[in-house]
């Protein structure tokens, strides 16, 4: 992925620089419904976002990312992107995060994120209208299905809003126990979840299912589960990630195939970009 000096000089994304929103200082037992949505519209919150994906990843894969601050996880593109942030309102604490990259900035910058693992050469028709979501995650204490239900209304209105029509993005399974989980997670999904021979697409550093022995119901990790309940589709086999030692696929969502509920309860309201804030309580 390149980038061009003209797309940093025109980014739109750029956050204002103020104080640290101030939160509940004594933390409480979260609630349903103490869950809200909104853009990260501050450097401080962006500050937050990248904390808490360092975090994640950190409990979920044991890997820390070298970076010039301690405990943030962040890359060039974060400036280009929109970022959701689910805060709990009982304690202030962010708990959920994802990305957006648009397709007119995914292509003022060179490429998509995911291009980095995988060929999207069959994708090709679709990228004037093709949405990259990426860094998805939820803090390691709060693996709760409203927060990722709440993650995924944000990104259904965020589509629906600015009429893009497809969502790609990546789920990573780790391969501690040697990628036998991973291949499990792999063959008992794609059989039925694999998208269109049309859209099928190949990994660049491939992922050795041969070299794994897949067993029966395996645990599906709940971001996977979250893009499946969401109407996306496998886009082929998956890609080895050297750094996160973890096993990566590529999820393409049509959003004719967003099911009604995941639609509703992204619900009715203000629009989006006219506020930043998504009015959508867990």
């Amino acid at each position: 992925m390149s980038m061009s000096a003209s797309a940093v000089r025109s980014n739109p994304n750029q956050l204002q620089e103020t104080a640290t929103p101030q939160h509940a200082e004594s933390p409480a037992t979260r609630r349903e419904g103490s869950l809200s949505l909104s853009f990260v519209c501050t450097r401080s919150e962006l500050l937050e976002v990248q904390r808490l994906r360092e975090r994640a990843s950190a409990a979920e894969f044991a890997v820390r990312h070298a970076g010039p601050i301690t405990g943030v996880q962040a890359d060039v593109l974060d400036a280009f992107c929109d970022h959701l942030l689910v805060r709990d309102a009982l304690d202030g604490h962010a708990v959920g995060t994802c990305r957006m990259l648009r397709p007119e900035l995914a292509a003022a910058l060179g490429g998509y994120e995911a291009e980095r693992r995988f060929d999207l050469s069959r994708l090709h028709a679709l990228r004037p209208r093709l949405v990259e979501m990426s860094h998805a995650c939820i803090a390691p204490d709060r693996q709760s299905g409203a927060v990722l239900r709440l993650l995924w209304a944000g990104i259904a209105r965020f589509m629906l809003e600015s009429g893009y029509a497809y969502l790609i993005g990546t789920t990573r399974i780790g391969t501690g126990d040697g990628g036998h989980h991973a291949a499990s997670v792999f063959w008992a999904l794609y059989p039925r979840f694999a998208t269109a021979g049309t859209y099928a697409t190949h990994p660049l550093d491939v992922f050795a299912l041969d070299q794994t022995v897949p067993y029966l119901d395996p645990n599906i990790p709940a971001l996977t589960r979250g893009y499946l309940r969401s109407g996306a589709r496998i886009c082929g086999m998956p890609a080895w990630d050297q750094q996160l030692r973890a096993a990566e696929l590529l999820m393409l969502l049509d959003m004719k195939d967003l099911p009604l509920r995941v639609a509703r309860h992204a619900g009715p309201g203000d629009r989006l970009h006219a506020s930043r804030t998504l009015p959508i309580a867990a």
